[in-house]
């Protein structure tokens, strides 16, 4: 266990939080577009056939972001994996729900509020240029990252099966550190 001053404790927790999510969308993102590739049999001109950039060009796999590679997947899987993609759907759908709680951790400011205690208030500049915040219970955001975590591995482990792949499993978040 790190010691931690206690003038420090709330940016250490910010650092555990952002750090966890942010962790395992890149390693779920990297499974992703493994499976992309395996779906597809690596053919580069059908993958970017599914989106364009602002110029109407074919996006490669590499140029995707993680909503347009979640897409890409799903009809990867339901495609030629039609069995594994019906018997593991909710796992699959919970990689847009990581995705969402990524962009959060990646976009907005954190801040901890002694009037709400236990809890992280995360803000945005919303389209009509003031600030939005929403306030989240960071015991209920360790127990999602655990819901994420184990439907994510079970994805992986399964994924991995498919494309001949062996990745190391991601552990349990560990809030004590």
């Amino acid at each position: 266990m790190v010691a931690v001053p206690p003038e420090f404790s709330e940016e250490f927790e910010e650092i555990k939080l952002r750090g966890r999510y942010l962790q395992m969308a890149v390693d779920a993102e990297m499974i992703i577009s493994m499976t992309i590739a395996q779906c597809f049999n690596y053919d580069k001109a059908q993958i970017s056939s599914f989106y364009q950039d602002s110029k109407g060009r074919p996006k490669d796999l590499d140029d995707l972001n993680f909503f347009e590679k979640v897409e890409v997947c799903k009809q990867g899987l339901a495609t030629h994996y039609p069995e594994f993609y019906a018997a593991h759907l909710a796992d699959i759908e919970t990689l847009d729900a990581l995705r969402v709680m990524r962009n959060m951790f990646a976009h907005q400011k954190m801040d901890f509020n002694n009037n709400y205690p236990g809890s992280v208030l995360m803000s945005k500049l919303a389209s009509n240029y003031r600030v939005e915040t929403h306030i989240y219970s960071i015991a209920q955001l360790w127990a999602d990252l655990e819901v994420h975590r184990a439907s994510i591995n079970n994805f992986l482990r399964i994924v991995a099966a498919l494309i001949g792949y062996n990745p190391p499993s991601i552990s349990p978040p560990d809030p004590s550190v």
